[in-house]
């Protein structure tokens, strides 16, 4: 991390995950569950980039974006 420098995060997470059919039919690409803890892969990578101090992040979401906002509070959520 730079010192004296605000870093923002921006996630790429809006696509339909053709590929991954069937899950995809029910849940968005980067709200598939995994781990033992079957939490969304998403919220592995916010942890992620709040661990290495980057506290303001932005999702770039389309398919199914209700699924990423209902799940993460509409953007009020602390890590």
């Amino acid at each position: 991390m730079i010192r004296g420098h605000n870093l923002h995060g921006i996630i790429l997470s809006g696509g339909e995950g053709k590929r991954f059919r069937p899950l995809t039919y029910y849940f968005q690409k980067c709200m598939i569950p995994v781990g033992s803890s079957q939490r969304p892969l998403l919220e592995y990578v916010i942890r992620l980039l709040a661990y290495h101090k980057i506290r303001d992040v932005t999702l770039l979401v389309g398919y199914k974006y209700e699924q990423v906002t209902n799940y993460f509070n509409g953007g009020n959520v602390s890590v």
